[in-house]
Order: structure tokens, then sequence, then C-alpha cells
């Protein structure tokens, strides 16, 4: 039946071959636009990563939504003359808020003189009454003097350590209405563009147009020492540099597969036909993804370097299989019967185990691994498609038109591989040593959970970043909710208290806060306290009060000057924005503060704090807040989980093709070992090098296996079809397009050891590193296996015959 099948395929070839042809280059084209759309679209935002129906997703798009405000960026000076800076930061706000693109620059902490105002109000009653007593006690001390009693340790007349609470809750600090560092150095101003301009090209639009303008600045003018930093729209700059890495990746990665490609063939003709089917068949691939995937994200942008590195071997093995049997003289129709049935069966077997492990990706959460296994999946039967559809019809053709010139292979002596059985020992002894070391070296790998490692490396933007962030206490953003109503606000904050009065061996979250609280329900009884403590300063004895504590104690007599209960109509509509966003969209916006110094850029504090905050159980149901901290944090716990699942699935499916194809469990186990040891190997060059898993390039283990399973399955069918004592010819035929497929791999990716991104040459160094230890357990592990079992056969019929 196989070779009805392929007699058919080819009579079909070389019938319609200018109509597949031509069919096929037209569906390229008209795909084409399609293609360019969907990488004009790739997103970095972590929503892009989970499913759309996860309610953390959907609060935070709510929020989005309710908040819907433009792109904001951040611009830094620095001098050390603080009042330069100032003089500076005030010219350059001035300016800015003239600019028509500029929607709001913000160059003074929000809603400053109001907290500041209130300042006792917005203290907590219990704290108030602790002020009022150190008050009461300093008065008795100072008149009892000697005959004063201390019951309990004296407590420092100050301020400070509850001046230094309320800090943390309504501002970074009281000290300077300016986003400041603690050395008065350095200052900071969100620039944000207006509403509209929300997509890619909007933003795109704002950045280059800052851009121009801080070109324009004179910071040198004000001071010597002065410095400007502007910290960029980040949806800009990842995108960018991620498509500069992707533009650098594609040059690099033709260049180094058309080098081996032409040193095997030698005729720049050859390569370009490999090349053709693979130009084509990329664009279809992603068109039909596009059906599924709206857009792109990091972890699925290279992947045409996978589909490219996979795809090639196709033509690798196709146009070397061809060109074999051209060149022995075969007729065409014989040379397409035989790549149909015997090459087509193995890189059947090969793309059937790798597009199916890469389709049950699918089943994951983590859209990370699913979009790739859609991508992957469908582009490899599409790649094998067009390869057996297109390129056979493309060689026929070739070959018509006089356009391809195949000459009788001339007869000679082939290079042969022979191990002598000492060598084969000590390969086969050194081999399981260095696995049994990666074996045990699994438990020891590390995984990189700092974000900032793994990002795009943009110098002058990351200096930027770090300066302004000398500016603010907070070194994140709180998690964020839509709610209705004043009972909302208050189930949630006292579910929240609770929470955080729980939480004492790992504790993330620091405050709730809502627009209901602006207005304190107990301002009444806080008023009374106050009242009190004005009464206590009026006593004389409090005049002998001196030095630092005199300086605090006049500090704190005027704010209880000023202290008043607050009326709604006093609250700055720059404040009551932060809260009510936009009016025309139901609800209030609740805020969860993480504490201060909790760095989300860790990925171990983001999932800490997405466990603590995003399921808050209530009388009323349940309620997600969320944030991209949040977001990001339930991403990479999904990802931790999913990959083991990956890895089992990735594994079994790869066997069950395998075994599916040889129908025998010594065979599948050898051919699996092979590849499996190469896995292993990469493994214990992880941790001899110290290099670490991370968000991104935990997909490479199934990738790598999907990549090099192919070759071990072509090596083992040659040496079935060849018979014992053909592994010689085998490695110089099949084992040679081997290593040509495995460059071409190592090729696609090498090309990522050039990018800014670090999370994409991390994807590169284990892909590279991957390829290569596959290759080298391909040619040689299985190879030795394989003579090494002929040995043991042939053993006991060398004991009764004479030696050679």
């Amino acid at each position: 039946m196989r070779v009805n099948l392929s007699s058919r395929l080819t009579q079909f070839i070389l019938k319609l071959g200018p109509f597949i042809l031509v069919g096929i280059l037209i569906l390229s084209a008209v795909s084409l636009p399609r293609t360019i759309r969907l990488f004009k679209t790739i997103s970095t935002d972590p929503v892009d990563l989970l499913p759309r129906d996860n309610p953390n997703v959907q609060s935070l798009l709510r929020v989005r939504e309710k908040l819907e405000r433009g792109v904001r960026t951040s611009v830094v000076f620095e001098s050390e003359d603080p009042a330069k800076t100032i003089q500076f930061l005030q010219d350059t706000t001035q300016r800015l808020r003239a600019l028509p693109w500029v929607g709001k620059v913000v160059d003074r902490k929000v809603g400053y003189d109001f907290f500041d105002r209130h300042k006792l109000i917005f203290l907590d009653l219990d704290d108030l009454k602790t002020i009022r007593d150190r008050i009461d006690r300093k008065i008795q001390k100072e008149k009892l003097g000697n005959f004063f009693i201390e019951l309990e340790e004296e407590e420092e007349f100050s301020f400070k350590d509850l001046e230094e609470k309320y800090h943390s809750r309504y501002s970074d600090e009281t000290i300077s209405e300016y986003n400041v560092s603690p050395d008065g150095k350095i200052f900071s101003i969100s620039v944000e563009s207006g509403p509209e301009a929300m997509g890619l090209a909007e933003t795109s639009v704002f950045q280059d147009a800052m851009e121009s303008f801080m070109g324009t600045l004179r910071p040198h003018d004000y001071h010597p020492t002065m410095k400007v930093y502007f910290s960029g729209a980040s949806k800009v700059l990842e995108y960018r540099a991620l498509m500069r890495d992707l533009k650098k990746v594609g040059l690099i990665a033709g260049i180094l597969i058309f080098i081996p490609l032409l040193i095997r063939f030698r005729n720049p003709l050859h390569v370009g036909a490999i090349f053709l089917p693979l130009a084509v068949s990329l664009p279809i691939s992603f068109a039909a993804a596009s059906f599924f995937i709206p857009r792109l994200n990091v972890s699925t942008s290279f992947l045409f370097a996978i589909l490219g590195g996979l795809g090639i071997e196709n033509g690798i093995h196709i146009f070397s299989r061809y060109f074999e049997m051209r060149g022995a003289g075969k007729e065409e129709a014989l040379a397409l019967r035989d790549i149909f049935s015997h090459t087509g069966r193995a890189i059947l077997t090969s793309v059937a185990a790798v597009a199916v492990t890469f389709l049950l990706l699918m089943i994951n959460d983590f859209r990370g691994f699913s979009d790739f296994g859609l991508i992957a999946g469908m582009g490899l039967w599409i790649i094998f498609a067009v390869y057996f559809s297109f390129f056979p019809s493309l060689l026929v053709f070739l070959e018509k038109t006089k356009i391809l010139k195949i000459r009788p292979r001339r007869t000679g002596k082939e290079w042969t591989f022979g191990i002598k059985p000492r060598h084969l020992n000590f390969s086969l002894i050194v081999f399981v040593i260095f696995s049994l070391y990666s074996f045990l070296a699994v438990p020891f790998l590390k995984f990189e959970f700092d974000s900032k490692k793994i990002r795009a490396d943009l110098p002058a933007v990351r200096i930027a970043r770090e300066k302004q962030r000398l500016t603010t206490r907070r070194v994140n953003n709180p998690a964020v909710l839509v709610i209705e109503g004043n009972e909302e606000a208050r189930i949630l904050t006292a579910t929240v208290d609770q929470k955080r009065a729980q939480d004492k061996l790992s504790p993330t979250i620091d405050t709730a806060k809502s627009y209901y609280d602006l207005i304190p329900s107990d301002q009444g009884e806080k008023m009374k306290v106050i009242q009190e403590m004005r009464d206590l300063l009026s006593d004389p004895t409090i005049k002998l009060v001196k030095g630092e504590q005199q300086k605090d104690l006049n500090r704190f007599k005027k704010a209880l000057e000023e202290s008043n209960p607050v009326e709604e109509s006093e609250i700055p509509q720059e404040v009551s924005e932060i809260f009510r966003g936009r009016p025309e969209i139901p609800g209030e916006v609740f805020y969860i503060n993480a504490l201060p110094e909790l760095e989300m850029d860790d990925g171990r504090n983001a999932m800490r704090f997405a466990e603590d905050v995003e399921n808050l159980d209530t009388p009323r149901g349940t309620f997600h807040p969320s944030s991209d901290a949040i977001v990001y944090g339930i991403v990479l716990r999904t990802m931790l989980q999913d990959s083991r699942q990956v890895l089992a699935i990735s594994l079994l499916s790869i066997a069950l093709f395998v075994f599916l194809d040889f129908r025998n469990w010594k065979k599948t186990a050898i051919v699996m070992a092979s590849i499996m040891v190469g896995v292993f190997w990469l493994l214990g060059i992880m941790l001899l090098f110290g290099i670490q898993f991370n968000f991104y390039n935990m997909i490479i283990i199934p990738a790598v296996m999907g990549m090099s399973i192919d070759n071990s399955i072509h090596i083992y069918h040659r040496y079935e079809e060849l018979g014992r004592g053909s592994l010689s010819k085998v490695l110089s035929s099949t084992g040679l397009a081997a290593l040509l497929s495995s460059l071409t791999n190592a090729s696609g990716f090498f090309g990522l050891l050039f990018c800014a991104h670090r999370g994409l040459y991390s994807i590169g160094l284990l892909a590279v590193i991957g390829v290569g230890t596959c290759l080298l357990s391909t040619l040689i592990f299985l190879p030795a296996t394989l003579q090494f079992l002929e040995h043991r056969l042939q053993r006991p019929l060398s004991k009764s015959s004479p030696s050679p």
C-alpha cells in the first residue's frame, strides 16, 4: 500500500507540478500582508500571556478602561544645586504644557497641599491618642521633675515614627512637594500623552516627539553638573528593541544557514531551491495562525527561527535523496517515488511527533506555551505539506527547464566511519559518566526570577528609571479593583486588614485605600483628640522643651492649628480622578498597596503578592484585584506549573510517534535514548557554566527534542534500509544531512545571541547548546551504540571463525 501511495503521489507531482507551483506561490503572496500585520502587533503586555477569561485579567482590563489615560513617561533632573534643578524643572514643565501632543505634566506630588493640610486627620485614631499621651507624659515629667516615676520604658518625645507611617500611606515625603531623592539632588516629573495615544502607532509618535523635545534641552545653561534623563514609553521601546533583534536574527540566521548549505552542495542554485519552499511556506503558516491568535508575544515572536530550522531540514533531506538518486542515474519518477516511500516516511514521523507535541501545548493556561504550540504545530504541518508538494514540483520543473543539472556521481572511495573496540568502549564510558553527572545535576539547576535580567537592556533607559526610582519611596504599583459603593470599600478594607494581620511569615500587604477614605468616618473622634492636644499644649510647662524636640513641637503645633474636618468639596480634582477615573464608567477604584520596598521585578515577590490578594473572599463574594505585577506573578506561577506537564507530554508524544513508526520498543528506546542523552548533556552544561532557566527559555527543552529527533529517526531508518555494517555509508550520506540540518537549526538560533533582549539571548544560548549536544549524541552516541550492538551479535561467531 505504501508503494501504491508513493506511486500516486509521484504521478500527481509529474502531472500537476506547474499548477501546484503557481497555486502555492499565489497563496503565499496573499498570506504575506496578514503575516506582516501579525508581526506589527507583537505584544509585551503580560495580560496576553493568560487566557482572556482569567478573572484577574478581566479585572485589570476593566481597571484600565476605568482609568484610561495616555502613555506616561518620566523626565529626571540631576545636579549639585537643588535650586537650579528646580528652576530647570519648572522651565521644562512650562514648555511641555504648551505642546499640543502633551496631555498632562505632573511636576509635584498629587494632592500634596491637601494631604499636608489634613495630615493629622489621616492618621489612625490610635496614633493620635499615642501623640496625646506622649505630650501629657512630657508635661507631667517637666512638672514633677525628679518626683516623676517612669512606669514604662521611657519613650523619646518625638513624632518621627508616626510621621514615617503617614508618609508610606499617602505620600512619599511631606518635606518636599516635589518628587525628590533623599539627598535632594535628583528630581523627577511625569509627562503623559493625550488619551488618544493608546495604540502602538500613536504611542510611537509621542515617543518620537518626546525624544525630539529632549534634544532641545540645554541643561548646562542652568548648572555645569546638570543632567537630564528620559525614561521613554516602555511599550514602544520594548517593541522597537524586539523588532531590531528579530531583524538581526533573521539576517544572521539566513547567512549562517546559507554558508554550510553552500559548502555542502557547492551550488547557490541548489541552496536557493532548498530555501524557496521555506520562504513560501512561512507566510502561509503565520497567516493561518493569525485566525486563531490575534497577536504574537515575546515567546512566539522568534518562532520563525524554529520553523525555519525545522523546515529547512525537510529540504535538506529531500534534496540530498533526490540528488543522490538522480546522480546514480535513476529516473525522475523513481527518485520521487523513493523520496515519498523512504525519506518521506522518516520525515513524516519526525514532523508528526514534533507537531503533535507542540499542538498538545495548547492545553496549558500559560499562553507563552499554548500560543507557541499552536503556531509551531500548525506551521510544521504547513511547511511539511509545501515541501512534499511544492519542492518536488520545483525540482522537476528546474530539471525540465535545464536550470538544474545533476551530473552522474563519480564513483570513488567513500569516507568510512570506524571505531576500534577500545575506542568504542572508551567513548561509551565517557558518555555514560557525563550523562550520569548531567542526570544528577538536574536538582541543582536554578531559575532566574529577576525580570530585569531577562528584558531588553537599553542602558540610557535603565539609568533614567534607576534615577527616577530614587525620587520615590515606593518601588511598586498597587493592586487595583473597580468597586461599587462605600459598602464594598468597607468590606474589602476589612478583608485586606485581616489578611495583613494574619500574614506574619512573609507579609506583602501595606495598606488599602478607596475614595471613601478621603473623608475619614471617624474624623469627629479625631477632632476631639486634636482639641485635647491643643489644650495640653497651652500649658506653660511645655515651653521647657528645648532643642530638636522644640522644633518638632512647633511644627506639630502648626499642624494642630491647621487641622479641620475634611469636606468633600476640598478634595482636589486630581486626587478625585485617581479614585473616580472616567465618570462615564460606573464605580470607583480600590487600591491595595504592597510594602513600599517590595521589588516586583523579582518574580518571587510578584507571586507572593499575587497569592495574597488575587482572590479576596468576602461576604459579598470573591473579588479579584489585579495589576501588571499580579498578572506577571500569576503568569510565572502558571508557567512553572505547566512546564512539568509540557516536558512530560513532549517526551511521551515523541516516544509514541517513534514507536508507531518503528513498531518496536527496542528501536524506539535506542532512538529516544540518543535524544535524551543530548538533553541531559545540555542540563549538565547549564550547571557547569551557571546558566539558569528563566521565563522565556523554558520552552527550549521540548523544542530541542523536537528539532533533534528527526536526525535520529533518519539515521536509524537509513541504517535499517542498508543493513548491518553500513554505518560508514549511513554517516557519509544521512549523517552528513543530519549535520547540515543541525547546523541550520543552530544557525537560526545563533542570531539570538546578538539580541539586546536578554530573554531572547537566553533562548538562543540554550538552543545552540542543546542542538549541539543532541547532534553529538546522534552522530556519535547513536552510531556507537549501534556498532556496539553489532559487535555483541557478532562475538559468538568470531569465537568459531578464524580471525581475518
